[in-house]
């Protein structure tokens, strides 16, 4: 589940508005006809103060081209935990109850959590929504054909 979670915080060193910015309308279905459309739109308005509490992972989704190749999950990160504390620090808590901390950054409605066991590991995610007590995060790369894309939608839990 780490290996699985890792991966996916990588791929969000891209920015994802940028990646997909040269994406046409004929892209909007993959080969085998998802048709499964992510919007990337930055919620701006959204201040670190209001992302204080902890959140539980209440839907995810994650899709990846490699090849030629689609696969997709669904609900894979659910009941994943993060608390993130005013100070500037977060920690996270998977399902396989594995913990990873760091600092976090709000800037224009990108969120970019700095692990701390990596020093190179800082994935942004994109707010796509925020309702006070739900978030829904977007994250991703493309590159020469091959994508990687991750919705979370996480609940405040306190």
């Amino acid at each position: 589940m780490k290996k699985y979670f890792n991966l996916i915080m990588m791929a969000m060193l891209v920015a994802l508005p940028l990646a997909f910015a040269s994406c046409s309308s004929d892209d909007d279905d993959d080969e085998n006809g998802s048709g499964q459309i992510i919007d990337v739109t930055p919620v701006t308005n959204v201040q670190a103060s209001q992302l204080v509490g902890t959140w539980r992972c209440i839907s995810s989704y994650f899709e990846e081209k490699y090849n030629g190749r689609v696969e997709k999950e669904e609900n894979e990160d659910v009941e994943s935990v993060v608390t993130i504390f005013s100070d500037g620090r977060f920690n996270t808590l998977d399902s396989d109850g594995e913990k990873e901390e760091g600092n976090w950054t709000l800037n224009k409605g990108i969120l970019t959590l700095n692990f701390y066991d990596d020093e190179y590991w800082a994935p942004s995610y994109t707010i796509t929504g925020f309702t006070g007590n739900r978030i829904t995060v977007v994250g991703g790369m493309y590159e020469e054909g091959d994508y990687q894309i991750a919705k979370y939608t996480f609940e405040r839990v306190k």
